[in-house]
Parts: structure tokens; sequence; C-alpha cells
């Protein structure tokens, strides 16, 4: 007689607990709550070296200008201007974002989580590579032209990877609602980055597509002017200048109200017409139309001015 062993139909308690549970590691992972936090601490650190570079480029100023050459003094300006967007601001509330919104609707996960995590270290890298160029003559208007064309690229993967971050977060507040949950019922975070992803949605690409014809005209020499070292800056300011700086600030307005509501334990009072309001300071902020380099009077226009006043009463 042979014995053979049979292995069981119903697994143990422990055998269970193994099969069911998969290690929680930081590189790779797709959990919302990881991402979140990596997203934050990330942008915090970044934020700092950032607050850093701006103090000592205001050091340089009041010294009369005499303690960095003036493609140095440029490249922080305009390191410093595109870092706090794209390297901090945007990253920081998207970390928010992938953090709270699954919570906020009831979904067990955020939408796509490999592309979420795809998202963040392509980020992260990007941007390591964007401060190099920067740091080695290679910023807007550089020197060097390989450097320069380094910066060019990771700020145009730096902008992808933000953008798949985003769709992510708003993929998750559409379709993994829980059930019965209306998109005007949605907490007001979770509103509000829908209302500044969707701006983002519309006006990073807008970014991108400068930063592609700048790179092809300064690489291959094209017949436009997009390339030029004293070009480059100005067909990307439009990213820090208003209308569209507003629009990095959307998702702070839900988080506020969130909190207020919270601290008050009470019901958002007019809770539409605080909804319509975050909804309008949206449409008003988008700025990618208000570029300088294609239209130097912008500053100058009636609806320009019309949208820098209106923007003040949603608030």
């Amino acid at each position: 007689m042979a014995l053979t062993d049979t292995r069981p139909e119903v697994a143990t308690e422990d055998d269970s607990a193994v099969l069911t549970t998969s290690p929680n590691t930081v590189f790779g992972s797709g959990d919302h709550t990881t991402l979140g936090r990596l997203w934050i601490g990330s942008a915090l650190l970044l934020g700092i070296a950032g607050w850093v570079v701006n103090a000592i480029h205001g050091i340089h100023r009041v010294d009369d200008g005499d303690l960095f050459t003036p493609e140095a003094a440029e490249a922080m300006f305009t390191l410093g201007r595109v870092g706090l967007v794209l390297l901090v601001v945007v990253p920081l509330l998207l970390g928010i974002a992938t953090l709270v919104v699954p919570l906020q609707v009831g979904a067990n996960t955020i939408a796509f989580p490999r592309a979420a995590a795809f998202a963040f270290w392509a980020w992260l890298i990007s941007g390591g590579v964007l401060i190099v160029a920067n740091t080695i003559d290679g910023g807007f208007g550089g020197g060097r032209i390989e450097t320069v064309d380094m910066m060019l690229a990771s700020l145009l993967a730096l902008v992808l990877a933000l953008l798949v971050g985003t769709i992510c977060v708003l993929t998750t507040a559409i379709t993994l609602r829980t059930e019965g949950m209306a998109l005007d019922r949605v907490p007001a975070t979770t509103w509000a980055f829908f209302v500044g992803g969707s701006i983002w949605l519309l006006t990073l690409p807008v970014l991108a597509g400068n930063v592609v014809l700048i790179y092809l005209d300064h690489r291959y020499g094209g017949p436009t002017d997009f390339g030029l070292a004293a070009n480059q800056w100005s067909q990307v300011s439009w990213l820090v200048g208003q209308p569209q700086i507003y629009a990095f600030i959307i998702p702070g307005l839900g988080i506020l109200t969130d909190i207020v509501t919270t601290m008050s334990g009470t019901r958002q009072a007019n809770r539409g017409f605080v909804l319509a309001g975050i909804g309008a300071f949206g449409a008003l902020s988008v700025g990618a139309w208000a570029q300088p380099f294609f239209y130097p009077d912008v500053a100058d226009q009636a609806v320009w001015a019309g949208m820098s006043l209106l923007i003040v009463l949603p608030t």
C-alpha cells in the first residue's frame, strides 16, 4: 500500500492569510495611500530645496547681481518658477488627491494603480534630471546645447507624468464612486480636484506642445525662432502667470472647505453655491490662451483684465 499526500480543498486560516496578503513595498506599489504619501513627501522635500534656491537668488539680487553670472541667475529664476508649480504645488495636491479621493468616493483603490505608480516615479526621475540640467547651464536660454535639450526632454516627461497621475485621480472620482453617490454629492475636496484636474488636463498639454516646439527648433535649427535662447522662457512663462496660476490652487479651495466644515461640526451651508463657485473659479483659471510670446499685448486686452477681476468673485 502506498501512502499519498492530498492537498486539502479548503485552506487553513493561516494559509488563506498568506495567500491573500501581498507585500506592500514602496517601489512598485500601486496602493493609493503609499503613493499619496510618496507624492506629498517628495513634493515637500523639493519645496524646501526650492525655498533655499529662491533665497539664494534673492541674496544675489540684493547683492547687485554680483553673486552669480547672468546666465546662472536666469536659470535659478526660471527653475524656481517652474519648479514651484510642477515640482511642488501640483504634485503636492496630486498626492493629497491620490490619498483622499478614493476614500471619499468609497473606492478600494485608485483607478489604474500601475499607471499611478508609473506617474510618480516618472515624475520623480524627470524632476531630478530637470534640476541637474539647470545646474549645468541647461536652463531656459542656457549656453550648453546638450543640457538644454536634456532639460526640455525632462520637462516634457515631467508634464506627461503629471497628466497620467491626474487622469488616474479623475477616473477614480468619475467611475469608482460608491453606488448612489452622484458627482454633485461628493465631498468638496473631490469636487475641487475634479474641477482643478480638468483644467490641468486642458492646459498642461498646451505646455507640452510649447516644449516640443522649443525642443525641435533648438535641436534641429528649424525655420522658426521658437528655440532661440531669448524666446524660450517667454513661451512657457504663462504657466506661472495669471490667470493660469490660479488653476493650481483650485483643489486647495475644496480642502479648505472640508476642513472648515469638519471643524465646525455642521453641514456645509449652501453646498450647491459652494460647488458652483469652485466650478466658476476653474472656468476663469484657464490661462493657456494668454501666452505673451504669441500675444505680446495680452495684458492690455479687456478679456485678460476682466478674468483677472472676476476670479475674485467665486473666492
